[in-house]
């Protein structure tokens, strides 16, 4: 996922790269939905994610950590 090869380095210019193992991420979100009727709800979810260990130090990587948002509609049957 984050890893540089040398045939992407050489195409890119940028650094070769190996992820080691372990955790990639950790996040954080909340969400809130509402229910306008029986059936249809509205809704909005958000939260922070951070890469963790080797992973953070990927060329690749333009923030470590980043927040994000998403708003939604639902039906339920």
């Amino acid at each position: 996922f984050y890893g540089v090869s040398q045939q992407q380095s050489l195409a890119s210019g940028l650094s070769p790269f190996r992820v080691g193992s372990g955790l990639l991420d950790a996040k954080a979100e909340l969400g809130l939905q509402y229910r306008l009727t029986d059936h249809i709800g509205i809704g909005l979810m958000g939260g922070v994610n951070t890469l963790l260990g080797d992973v953070k130090d990927s060329p690749i990587v333009r923030k470590k950590t980043a927040p994000y948002g998403i708003g939604f509609l639902s039906y339920s049957f």
